[in-house]
C-alpha cells in the first residue's frame, strides 16, 4: 500500500512539476502547476490557462493519431514507415531527456537513458531477454533515496517508454489485421522491451503474472506443485535440493548415490529422462547435461513460437490474441518433442546405424519417421547443430497436418529456415536471429558476387528432397539457401517475410506447389531473383575472406 501511494505521489509530481525541473524544454509537453515541495529557485513562471488548454489539445491529438480507423487504412509499407518514424521521434525524446538530466546534474540517470536508446539492426530479429519480476518499471528503494528531481526524471523516462510501447502495439495490431502477424511480432518485441510490465504484451508472448514474476502456464503448475527451477538440475521438488546437490538422484522410489546413478544409466536403453515444458530428452549422459540441452531447446522454442506465431494458430486465434480476447477454447495440449542425447559419438553411431546408413557423416539429425532429434555430447552438440535439427522437428511436429513428409518440391525452403535458425545467439540483452556477417551468409555473398554461383528460384523450387541432397555442389547450395532466408526475412524491411512463412505452412501441410512462394509474394520468381541479387550487392563482398570456387 505504501508503495502504491508513493508511486501515485511521484506520478503527480511528474505531471505537475516537470516543467519547473527542466524548463523551458518541456514547457509544451506537460501543464505546469506550482509545487510547494521545490525550492523557489527551481520554479519557472506558470503557464497561462490558454497555454494549458493548447497542451491538452496537443495531447488529445497525439493519443488519437494512432487510431484503429486510421491505421487500418494504411498499407503494410506505410505501417512499417510509421513504426520507423515513431522510433526516430522516441529517440529524440530520450536524447532531449538525457540532455536535460545532464544540465540538472543527473549524470548517472542521463547515462542510463543514453544506454537505453536502441537502434535495431534491420538485418536481425531481436527478441528481448525480459526481466522475470513483475513491476520492474517502478522506483526501487535506492531510487527513493535520491532527490525528488531525479525521481521525477526517472518516472518521466518510464512514461516515455510506455507511450512508445503503446504506439508500437497499435501498429502491430494493424499489421495483424492486414495479415502480417510475423512482421507484427517484431514490433511486439520492441514494445515489450520498453514496457515489460504490460500484461497484454506479456500475454501475446505466452506469459502471465504469478507470485510476483512472469511465468508460462506450465511453470505456474510446477511452482504450485512445490517445484523450483534449479540452475543445474532443472525443475525439482524444492525439498529435494539438498539431496541433488550431494549428487544423489531419486529413482524407483529411493535415493541413489552418484555412483549408483551413473552405473544405472550407462546405456541409452537404460537412459534417464529429463523433461522441460516442451521437450522430453532421453540420455545416458549426466542429469546436468540433459538439463543443459533442454534449456537450449526451450530457448529455441521460445524464439521459434513467437517469431512464427502464425504457424500453429489460425488467423482468428491470432486476432483474438492481439486484441486481448480469450482463446482458451482453442488451446491445444500438444505432446512434447522427443530428443535423444548420446553420451558419446560411438553410442550415437552404433545405435542409429541400422536405420541411418550414412550416420557417420552427421553430427546430429532429425528423423521424421521416429519423430526424434538425435545428438551426442562429445563434439556434436554445438548450438548451430542443435538449433538446425530441432527446427526441422518443430516445423514437422507442430503442424496440424503433422507428418514425416519428404517434400516433392520447395525442399530448399525447409533447409533455408533451419540454416536461418543456426544464427540464434544471445547478444547484449537479446536473443538474435539473422545478421549480415553470419558464416553461411558471408559465404553466400562471396559465391554470388565473386564466383557468380546462383540457381534461379524457379529451378530451385522445383527440386525435390532427393534432387537437392544429391546436387553436385551441395555445400554451395546450402550457402545460397541461407542467403535467401536472410533476404526473405530482412530484405526490403521484411516485406516478403509473410510469403516465406505461408509457403512453409503449405509445405508441411502437403499443399504447396512449385510456385507457392512466388504466388504468396505476389511477384514472379525472376523479380525475386533480381531483388535478392540487389540485396546481396548492397552488403558487398566481405573483406579479407576468400572461398575456393
Amino acid at each position: 500500500m505504501h508503495k502504491k501511494w508513493f508511486i501515485l505521489v511521484c506520478l503527480c509530481g511528474v505531471f505537475s512539476g516537470w516543467n519547473f525541473l527542466f524548463s523551458p524544454t518541456f514547457a509544451g509537453s506537460v501543464p505546469s502547476v506550482v509545487s510547494s515541495k521545490l525550492p523557489p529557485s527551481e520554479l519557472s513562471e506558470p503557464e497561462s490557462a490558454s497555454s494549458v488548454r493548447m497542451v491538452k489539445s496537443k495531447k488529445r491529438e497525439s493519443s488519437t493519431r494512432l487510431s484503429s480507423t486510421r491505421l487500418n487504412s494504411l498499407s503494410v509499407e506505410q505501417l512499417l514507415q510509421m513504426a520507423s518514424d515513431r522510433r526516430a521521434e522516441y529517440h529524440r525524446e530520450l536524447e532531449k531527456l538525457a540532455s536535460n538530466c545532464v544540465n540538472a546534474g543527473l549524470n548517472s540517470l542521463a547515462a542510463t537513458i543514453q544506454r537505453w536508446i536502441w537502434r535495431p539492426d534491420a538485418s536481425e530479429i531481436c527478441v528481448p531477454i525480459l526481466p522475470d519480476a513483475v513491476e520492474t518499471m517502478v522506483l526501487t528503494q535506492d531510487q527513493r533515496t535520491t532527490s525528488e528531481q531525479e525521481q521525477r526524471a526517472t518516472l518521466y523516462f518510464f512514461t516515455l517508454r510506455k507511450r512508445y510501447a503503446a504506439d508500437l502495439e497499435q501498429i502491430a495490431k494493424a499489421m495483424v489485421r492486414q495479415g502480417y502477424p510475423t512482421l507484427a511480432m517484431t514490433l511486439i518485441f520492441g514494445a515489450v522491451r520498453e514496457n515489460p510490465d504490460d500484461p497484454q504484451l506479456r500475454r501475446v508472448l505466452g506469459y502471465q503474472a504469478f507470485q510476483g514474476s512472469w511465468r508460462t502456464a506450465w511453470e505456474c503448475g510446477q511452482i504450485r506443485a512445490g517445484r523450483i527451477d534449479h540452475p543445474k538440475f532443472g525443475w525439482i521438488p524444492k525439498n529435494d535440493v539438498e539431496h541433488y546437490e550431494k549428487g544423489e538422484r531419486f529413482e524407483d522410489r529411493r535415493w541413489l548415490s552418484a555412483e549408483e546413478d551413473a552405473a544405472a544409466h550407462q546405456t541409452m536403453e537404460h537412459g534417464r529422462f529429463v523433461e522441460s515444458e516442451h521437450f522430453r530428452v532421453r540420455t545416458n549422459a549426466s542429469l546436468e547435461e540433459g538439463v543443459q540441452i533442454t534449456r537450449r531447446l526451450e530457448t529455441l522454442y521460445r524464439v521459434w513460437s513467437q517469431v512464427f506465431v502464425s504457424y500453429s494458430r489460425t488467423p482468428d486465434e491470432i486476432q483474438r490474441l492481439f486484441e486481448n480476447r480469450s482463446t482458451a477454447s482453442k488451446k491445444r495440449n500438444a505432446p512434447k518433442f522427443q530428443v535423444a542425447l548420446f553420451r558419446t559419438r560411438d553410442d550415437y553411431i552404433q545405435t542409429l546405424r541400422p536405420n541411418a546408413p550414412e550416420i557417420e557423416r552427421s553430427i546430429g539429425f532429425y528423423h521424421g519417421k521416429t519423430h526424434h532429434a538425435y545428438f551426442f555430447m562429445d563434439g556434436g552438440c554445438d548450438d548451430s547443430t542443435v538449433y538446425h535439427e530441432a527446427v526441422h522437428q518443430l516445423f514437422t511436429e507442430r503442424k496440424r497436418v503433422s507428418t514425416g513428409i519428404v517434400p516433392r518440391q520447395n525442399f530448399w525452403i525447409t533447409e533455408a529456415i533451419a540454416c536461418y535458425f543456426e544464427t540464434l545467439r544471445e547478444d547484449n540483452g537479446f536473443l538474435k536471429l539473422g545478421g549480415t556477417d553470419t558464416p553461411r551468409l558471408l559465404a553466400a555473398r562471396i559465391r554470388l558476387l565473386e564466383h557468380h554461383f546462383y540457381i534461379p528460384l524457379a529451378e530451385l523450387s522445383a527440386m525435390s528432397c532427393d534432387a537437392f541432397q544429391r546436387y553436385e555442389y551441395m555445400p554451395m547450395l546450402y550457402t545460397q539457401v541461407a542467403g535467401l532466408a536472410q533476404f526473405f526475412f530482412h530484405g526490403q524491411d521484411g516485406i516478403h517475410r509473410e510469403a516465406f512463412v505461408k509457403t512453409l505452412y503449405e509445405i508441411y501441410s502437403v499443399s504447396d506447389t512449385t510456385d507457392s512462394l512466388s504466388r504468396h509474394a505476389g511477384t514472379s520468381f525472376q523479380t525475386l531473383d533480381e531483388e535478392y541479387e540487389r540485396y546481396i550487392q548492397s552488403l558487398g563482398v566481405p573483406k579479407n575472406l576468400h572461398l575456393a570456387p
